[in-house]
């Protein structure tokens, strides 16, 4: 998961867009139970006001949202939450276009936003060849790392 999060204006309600795969589209979930939705909920309770909008595709790779980036950004958000990669993973597709495509879209969401990532590295749901080609995502410099 990465979170960029915005340099938002002093009483502005921040606009967060969370681009990702079923885990952010809520496939199989009751509405209302997806994670931008409990995220949203959580962060309210917590007295933050923010909008979020869901770009969640089920089924999504890194290469579907690259494709439909500028669309997602149509909203103009302040910060982007992304949560993809997995389906590719599972699909055995090639982890440097893996790596390609998510460079791009951190890129293109990184002007004016801080980027924090989630380190999957040091989960238990990856074996060691997977980890090894999630590797260089986390060793690049422009990614701090949240475990």
């Amino acid at each position: 998961m990465l979170i960029f999060l915005p340099l938002a204006s002093v009483g502005a309600t921040p606009v967060i867009m969370v681009l990702g795969d079923s885990l952010v589209a809520g496939h199989g979930l009751p509405q209302g139970q997806a994670f931008p939705d409990i995220l949203s909920k959580k962060l309210a309770t917590d007295g933050i006001d923010v909008m979020m909008i869901n770009a969640g595709v089920s089924g999504d790779t890194t290469a579907g949202g690259l494709a439909r980036l500028d669309w997602s950004l149509a909203e103009n958000p302040d910060g982007a939450i992304i949560v993809l990669g997995g389906n590719d993973l599972l699909r055995g597709l090639d982890p440097q276009t893996s790596y390609e495509n998510l460079n791009a879209i951190i890129n293109r969401l990184t002007k004016g936003r801080h980027v924090i990532a989630e380190n999957p590295l040091t989960s238990e749901a990856y074996d060691q060849d997977e980890m090894a080609a999630l590797k260089p995502y986390f060793d690049d410099g422009r990614l701090m790392k949240v475990s």
